[in-house]
């Protein structure tokens, strides 16, 4: 009885912690709705306002038509003129205005959607460096166009995954056994990434400093499952929630990267960096850690189960000590310099 009493506050304070976030979700959904049906009413009868606008201006001399009167009788034929032609100016200039605005943006569309078209032609191209060029281009695209943004993240991973993994496996099939893949795996881990990777990293790392649509912000997934990266710097990215299942990512910088909530089932990440780098609420299972620095890594909450950690660098006890749940074979593939003794009861697996 005593343990639910002190337990009691604990659990209310999460509860109201919750009802905060949830409050300030929907406000923030509610908002960016409302907002969203004002602008597409708008653009839907944007001819309707316009005639509107005429009318009124058409209108309102006659309102108006009493003190207008009363003031002509006071003022000459010449300055009633240049006053007329001014009130007219004003009438219609913001209508021009908007018409103007309203033609620029369409021409941008446009002009977006047709570089977009090409650029994605690009990317199939057999020239590195081509591709290249198609990349960069859409990453201009996605800072400039919200509405293209998330779109061309897709692309950007969809490329990572299925050519890292095509050019692997087109490699390994010049000789299929297994000492040719532990070769090629040597070979590639000492090799330069190639460009055309780089550049999608580098359009990927750039999302953060693009203007994006709040949802995309906060709901865009990553996908790099079975992707096939060697000595890549993925150092400064954001990849939360991100799936990495399957892949290949091996002696990768991922020094001060953000990977929390991201799922790492049977990943090889072996002699990768993961220097300050946020690996909050992550799962890893099956997952190989051999010779990775740990070094100021955030750790919390992850989840280790059948991992292997041999030889990793700069890991701590107060790194273990905030893991979520280890179960007995990752305890047991722990760098020897962490004593069994010395680790903490962490939850086993049950």
């Amino acid at each position: 009885m005593k343990g639910w009493l002190r337990l009691a506050p604990f659990l209310d304070r999460r509860v109201r912690r919750f009802r905060r976030r949830l409050r300030g979700v929907l406000q923030d959904t509610i908002k960016n709705q409302f907002l969203e049906k004002i602008k597409n009413f708008f653009k839907r009868n944007k001819l309707v306002f316009g005639i509107v606008y005429l009318l009124v201006i058409m209108i309102l001399p006659f309102i108006l038509g009493p003190c207008i009167t009363r003031a002509i009788s006071k003022v000459d034929s010449e300055s009633l003129r240049r006053w007329g032609f001014y009130l007219l100016g004003l009438g219609i200039a913001p209508l021009g205005l908007y018409l103007t605005y309203d033609r620029t943006q369409s021409l941008r569309l446009q002009t977006d959607t047709d570089i977009f078209t090409k650029s994605i032609e690009l990317l199939g191209n057999k020239k590195a460096a081509v591709r290249q060029g198609g990349i960069y281009s859409l990453g201009k695209i996605a800072k400039d166009n919200i509405r293209l943004h998330s779109t061309i993240m897709k692309i950007m991973t969809s490329y990572i995954r299925e050519k890292s993994y095509e050019n692997f496996h087109k490699q390994l099939e010049q000789d299929k056994s297994l000492d040719n893949e532990k070769r090629l795996i040597k070979k590639l881990m000492n090799e330069a990434s190639p460009s055309d990777i780089d550049a999608a990293i580098d359009v990927i790392r750039e999302r953060e400093n693009i203007k994006q649509s709040a949802d995309d912000k906060k709901s865009f997934q990553f996908d790099l499952s079975s992707s096939r990266i060697f000595s890549a710097d993925l150092s400064f990215i954001k990849l939360r929630s991100t799936n990495m299942s399957d892949s290949m990512v091996q002696k990768c910088c991922f020094d001060q990267s953000i990977l929390s909530d991201s799922s790492f089932v049977s990943s090889d990440l072996q002699e990768s960096t993961f220097i300050k780098a946020t690996l909050k609420n992550c799962e890893f299972k099956d997952t190989n850690f051999r010779e990775c620095d740990f070094k100021d890594c955030d750790l919390s909450g992850s989840k280790f189960e059948n991992c292997d950690l041999t030889n990793a660098r700069n890991i701590r006890l107060k790194q273990i000590d905030s893991i979520e749940k280890i179960d007995q074979y990752t305890k047991e593939r722990l760098p020897s310099y962490l004593k069994e003794s010395a680790i903490p009861k962490i939850q086993n697996e049950s």
